[in-house]
């Protein structure tokens, strides 16, 4: 299966160790990003193309690699310092083409809200944050409707993740625990990621289990069923995940950020099930019913619900269907 779930296309932590090549990936690393061996499944804007339209990307993962052989037809590498007002233009700017070279589905991507959010959710720069990103859609309301566009256009406004309030206070020391020796550490916090080195698994496995009452860990093939998270070769033979509103990090990175002054912040990545992590969807536009308020979905179930709005047939995929019939007209 190559489903928009993570054990399913491989984009299984913000950093990947890939034993079979030796590679890793990171957000930070652009020819990684760029390239499409990390990228399993199928975007939405390569969905759109095969059937013949066009799509245009404002920033969104995994639009910067040709996957299956093909990015979105217009596209831009990542760049945080572009002002949210000049991404909406860019996508008016889209819309302005001649029919024949306009997109059908374009994506825009505002980062200001989880920026704010990692110095902890509470905080007034959230509010802030979230102003903002308003008014630059209210930008792109204002442009659709200048251009007759307004009933016209589906616009779906989705978040991947919430934020939970996390303190020093609430805090795993992973080498307390384990040795560092005995560990590759690829991924952490809030989330563990381990490949413990030769002859050790057995004894890291056992340290950990049982370390700390807030952290969870679990060997890949064990993890809990509702995560999904077991096929993908990509996802450690260590997984772990400490309780909402906790951090797991090295005694020194605890020590780096205490010395910061760094008391308070903001993580995500904890268990789906937990509240902090839900966030937000809503949808408006020819397509969509109105006024409904629908029972909470997994945002993977979207990619079905984007294929019956843009009449292309969805390749295989994790989402529940039934979601498309409880969303559209």
């Amino acid at each position: 299966r190559h489903g928009p779930l993570p054990g399913h296309h491989g984009i299984v932590a913000n950093n990947i160790l890939d034993v079979a090549t030796g590679r890793t990936f990171g957000l930070s690393k652009r020819s990684e990003v760029q390239d499409p061996m990390w990228w399993g499944g199928e975007p939405i804007w390569v969905t759109v193309q095969k059937a013949g339209q066009r799509a245009a990307a404002m920033f969104w993962p995994g639009s910067e690699a040709p996957i299956h052989g093909m990015r979105p037809t217009f596209w831009m590498p990542f760049d945080a310092e572009m002002p949210g007002s000049a991404r909406v233009q860019q996508v008016l700017g889209w819309l302005d083409l001649p029919a024949a070279e306009r997109p059908t589905f374009l994506t825009l991507y505002f980062e200001d809200t989880d920026t704010a959010g990692h110095g902890g959710p509470e905080l007034a720069a959230v509010d802030e944050a979230l102003r903002r990103s308003d008014a630059w859609l209210g930008e792109l309301l204002d442009g659709l409707d200048r251009r007759g566009l307004t009933d016209r256009v589906n616009i779906v406004v989705v978040s991947d993740h919430g934020m939970s309030s996390t303190s020093l206070d609430r805090v795993v020391v992973l080498d307390d625990f384990v040795s560092l020796d005995d560990v590759e550490v690829v991924d952490i916090n809030p989330t563990l990621g381990l490949y413990p080195k030769p002859g050790r698994d057995e004894a890291v496995y056992r340290a950990l289990k049982k370390a700390h009452p807030r952290l969870k860990v679990y060997r890949r093939h064990q993890t809990p069923k509702h995560w999904r998270f077991r096929e993908h070769p990509r996802i450690p033979p260590i997984v772990g995940v400490v309780d909402e509103g906790w951090q797991v990090l090295t005694r020194a990175t605890a020590e780096r950020l205490r010395a910061r002054g760094v008391t308070v912040s903001g993580q995500h990545g904890y268990d789906p099930k937990s509240p902090s992590m839900r966030t937000l969807f809503v949808a408006a536009g020819p397509a969509f019913r109105q006024g409904v308020v629908v029972k909470p979905f997994e945002n993977v179930s979207l990619y079905n619900v984007l294929a019956r709005v843009l009449g292309v047939r969805p390749a295989p995929n994790d989402g529940d269907p039934k979601v498309v019939k409880r969303l559209l007209r």
